[in-house]
């Protein structure tokens, strides 16, 4: 029997649908707690052809929430281990899988012809540079966040009948949320299956979306707090941005090594926890990420931020530029060298 007969049989999807799903190509951001359901779902549905980027590798604290990975995978590259189990699940699907972080360098040809991006990457600075390039190539894009007990799901920039396309995050979130609101599940931690929830939902939109069955998520945002048995929705409007959020002031540790290490005007600083830089320590003076003294570094001097993948380095950064938006302050992207 075929192996998609339980969905071909559903009213509204059919073979059509099938046929649809089998030609579509996504792009999914982030193979971490939502994006490990998500990619579950998505490729034994038999979606034609997915794209995963992530910079990141297996650890064990990924575990508890990122359904795809094991302990025997722990240090090992997400994309490599999400590619071979998905596989294994459907061998009639393409996959193309990035060891990289999504940037302004690369975002471009990351969406070159997808029909959908699901982003589930944990920070928002990705999240505002995946909906401008949703928006300037007409893609629609899947937003998940998770926090705790709590999550949030909502579409962007869908086609219309008119011709015209629904809202998108710019609309959602005009203002950069706050340093608390930016917080991970690494500082603010999360249940597991309330990713595994969200991840699954975004798949549904996903093929929703492919297939052209059910009501879209179209101007409004889905909200979950499983702690207290809430669900609802909340509806937004157009709002007229006159600037969108974009990357700046990333660089690698090749070009720290190159153009900054050793310039008298130039401070390393180390985010990390205490007993992180005891395993590790990189040199640079050390502030934790929740510290105050964040955004009392000196603005006339370059701060350069590190972490051990970046996220932290991120937010420091932004901390700094929000107290002193004249400061010149970078962050070092991707993991720690060895």
């Amino acid at each position: 029997m075929d192996k998609y007969h339980r969905q071909k049989i559903v009213p509204g999807f059919g073979a059509d649908g099938q046929e649809k799903l089998s030609k579509s190509r996504i792009l999914v951001i982030g193979c971490g707690g939502l994006g490990c359901p998500a990619l579950v779902y998505l490729a034994r549905a038999g979606v034609g052809e997915l794209i995963l980027v992530d910079d990141d590798v297996v650890s064990e604290t990924n575990l508890h929430r990122q359904i795809l990975f094991d302990i025997d995978d722990i240090g090992k590259p997400k994309v490599e281990v999400a590619k071979h189990k998905l596989m294994a699940s459907n061998k009639d699907i393409k996959i193309n899988c990035f060891e990289a972080r999504v940037g302004l360098k690369n975002i471009r040809d990351l969406m070159d012809g997808c029909d959908v991006v699901l982003d589930g990457s944990d920070n928002f600075e990705t999240k505002y540079l995946t909906n401008n390039m949703c928006i300037d190539l007409k893609i629609p894009m899947i937003y998940g966040a998770v926090n705790r007990f709590e999550g949030q799901l909502a579409v962007f920039n869908l086609p219309q009948a008119d011709g015209a396309y629904s809202l998108n995050m710019n609309d959602l979130f005009p203002d950069k949320p706050s340093v608390e609101e930016l917080g991970s599940c690494e500082e603010n931690g999360v249940i597991g299956p309330v990713a595994g929830l969200i991840g699954q939902m975004m798949a549904i939109e996903c093929i929703k979306i492919i297939v052209g069955v059910g009501s879209q998520l179209i101007d409004k945002m889905m909200m979950i707090d499983s702690q207290n048995h809430r669900y609802h929705s909340m509806a937004y409007q157009k709002h007229d941005i006159k600037e969108v959020v974009k990357e700046i002031g990333e660089i690698s540790w090749a070009e720290y090594y190159e153009n900054y290490r050793g310039l008298d005007n130039t401070q390393l600083v180390d985010v990390r926890t205490a007993e992180e830089r005891l395993q590790r320590d990189q040199g640079g003076l050390h502030i934790e990420l929740n510290s105050p003294e964040i955004e009392n570094l000196t603005p006339s001097v370059i701060q350069i931020f590190y972490c051990e993948t970046g996220n932290r380095a991120r937010r420091a950064q932004m901390r700094l530029l929000a107290k002193s938006p004249d400061a010149e302050a970078f962050f070092i992207s991707g993991r720690l060298p060895v």
